[in-house]
């Protein structure tokens, strides 16, 4: 699946999934976490074209879609896609 990265850098969900990911870089880069919190943020992304690709919606959707539940969580976003399985549930192939 190709990604539009023009239009998901549009996206609702995009925004505030950097925006957390920016926060957390600049609160947690003096004690040499940088990478690892860029792959998480990584991960997330590829999950999300992973069910964008199973479940036919577009990443921008499925982006928009986490994210608002992640805000209404309260969690930081690395804890709420670890540890609460918002990612695992949803990147699971849809049965038919």
């Amino acid at each position: 699946m190709k990604v539009n990265w023009k239009a998901l850098a549009k996206s609702k969900g995009y925004k505030s999934l950097k925006a957390a990911y920016v926060t957390t870089v600049q609160h947690e880069a003096k004690w040499g976490r940088k990478e690892n919190l860029y792959n998480d943020f990584r991960r997330i992304i590829g999950l999300a074209t992973n069910h964008a690709h199973f479940t036919n919606l577009s990443i921008e959707s499925v982006l928009n879609a986490w994210e608002e539940d992640r805000s209404h969580s309260g969690w930081n976003w690395r804890m709420h896609y670890n540890e609460y399985g918002a990612i695992r549930k949803l990147s699971k192939k849809p049965s038919l």
